[in-house]
C-alpha cells in the first residue's frame, strides 16, 4: 500500500506531510503551508524524507534556526580590542 504524502487540511490552510521517524522509520506527520509545498516538491519531488531531513530543509528555505543570517557585530561602533579611542 502506498502512502500519501500530501493530505490537505483545509482548516489550517496547508498540508500534513508524511515523514519518517529517523530512529525507527515509521511515519510521522508535519504541517506545510501551500508555498512550503511547493518548495518541497522543486526539492524532493514525492519521495519521503526522514524528520531530521524535513526539518534541515524546513530552517534552509526560513533562514532561521542554524541557518540564520548572522548579523550580530556587522554595524559595530566598538573596536575589536574593546577600549574606548576617545582622545
Amino acid at each position: 500500500m502506498e502512502t500519501e504524502l500530501f493530505i490537505e487540511s483545509p482548516d489550517l490552510d496547508g498540508y500534513a506531510i508524511a515523514v519518517r521517524n529517523d530512529w525507527n522509520y515509521k511515519l510521522e506527520w508535519e504541517y506545510i503551508s501551500e508555498e512550503e509545498k511547493q518548495k518541497y516538491l522543486e526539492s524532493f519531488g514525492y519521495k519521503i524524507i526522514t524528520r531530521s531531513k524535513f526539518f534541515d530543509w524546513w530552517f534552509r528555505i526560513h533562514e532561521a534556526g542554524p541557518y540564520a543570517a548572522n548579523d550580530s557585530g556587522s554595524n559595530d561602533s566598538n573596536n575589536a580590542s574593546g577600549t574606548s579611542q576617545s582622545g
